[in-house]
């Protein structure tokens, strides 16, 4: 038996976890390369911002805006068309209308691509946000936000569905990583649900 078990060959043996050596982890990136990314973020985003309206659908939301600061109630009842009016209007993107009305009085409509920049800045710069803290690399971060934002482009307009691009992005930045603010989660989904109907997304993610 003494023998025999001489006879065993090395690679018989079993190696056990603590004998593995595994690869060092790489080191955090300086929290200074990483703030000198965020202007090429930024002007990234605001690049992609530069797109010829194609949706007529503008007029509509401004003057959907305009009828409830006139009417000043949220019991819609449909007041433009002609088979249907005065019927209940299902209009789950009326606080976005309330907001490009009131954008548009104050500053114009020409300066309503200042609303486009600035839901898009949000959007895709949390976006880079969310990816660096998963990767903890600032240039591969960027590299997948700008194939989100490319992949994007052709739909950011100068419409409600702006307002679900950065409400995804905010409902994957408190999931990915997982968050302590998750009570935070219904109060994002009664304001996403007021400002377009693409809040159904985000329950779906959750």
């Amino acid at each position: 038996a003494t023998a025999k078990k001489k006879k065993l060959k090395p690679s018989s043996r079993v190696t056990t976890a603590s004998e593995v050596s595994l690869p060092a982890a790489p080191a955090p990136e300086p929290r200074s390369v990483a703030l000198r990314w965020w202007p090429a973020v930024i002007l990234t985003c605001w690049s992609f911002g530069f797109t010829t309206m194609q949706g007529s659908d503008l007029w509509w939301h401004l003057a959907g805006g305009r009828w409830i600061a006139q009417a000043r109630t949220l019991h819609f009842t449909d007041p433009f068309s002609f088979t249907c009016h005065g019927r209940p209007w299902f209009h789950p993107e009326w606080l976005t209308d309330v907001i490009l009305h009131a954008w548009d009085k104050l500053f114009g409509t020409a300066s309503l691509v200042w609303w486009k920049w600035g839901i898009l800045v949000a959007t895709f710069g949390l976006l880079f946000r969310l990816l660096r803290q998963i990767c903890g690399r600032s240039g591969s971060a960027y590299l997948a936000m700008l194939a989100a934002i490319a992949v994007g482009a052709p739909f950011f307009d100068i419409r409600p569905q702006l307002h679900t691009f950065l409400g995804f992005v905010v409902i994957l930045s408190f999931a990915l990583p997982l968050s302590r603010r998750l009570w935070l989660l219904p109060r994002v989904f009664m304001l996403w649900a007021n400002l377009h109907s693409g809040f159904l997304l985000g329950l779906f993610t959750v």
